[in-house]
């Protein structure tokens, strides 16, 4: 299993709170193992459109890339985004 520690991620969510700052991509949960010669991911991507998934490899980096519908009423307030 793969593990990220980020010492500052609290602060950095706090900082960008109240700085207005950007948002960055975001790490999805997904799972990682290699069964022989294969490499298996499995990423939890739930309300994706299938049609904007998009994965690539550059050198040592996987970036998958897709877009969720919001499916919301115009006037809603998210709670969690």
């Amino acid at each position: 299993m793969l593990l990220r520690f980020d010492p500052f991620h609290d602060l950095n969510l706090l900082a960008d709170e109240i700085l207005g700052g950007r948002r960055l991509p975001q790490t999805m949960p997904m799972d990682c193992y290699r069964h022989g010669d294969a490499l298996h991911l499995h990423f939890d991507m739930p309300g994706i459109d299938v049609e904007t998934l998009d994965v690539t490899q550059e050198s040592n980096t996987l970036t998958v890339r897709a877009l969720r519908n919001a499916t919301a009423p115009e006037d809603a307030t998210f709670l969690v985004d």
